[in-house]
């Protein structure tokens, strides 16, 4: 899966990246933009993937650090 971010109400987004260079920029620049879930592949203690929730407030920012638009 490519990197996708999705509205889950009206105050709320979430994004899910495999992009390791995303996730240094997010927990570098964006405090409030937390980790919502962890993915590993079966056997692996790192993850593979995030899914990050994400202020709506962050939606500009949100779509420029993914390079996607909001999906439905």
């Amino acid at each position: 899966m490519e990197d996708a971010i999705w509205r889950i109400n009206d105050d709320q987004l979430l994004g899910y990246t495999e992009d390791k260079a995303v996730w240094t920029k997010i927990r570098r620049s964006y405090p409030d933009i937390m980790i919502q879930a962890r993915y590993y592949a079966p056997g692996e203690d790192k993850p593979y993937a995030l899914q990050y929730l994400i202020p709506n407030a962050r939606k500009r920012s949100a779509r420029n650090l993914f390079g996607c638009k909001l999906t439905v």
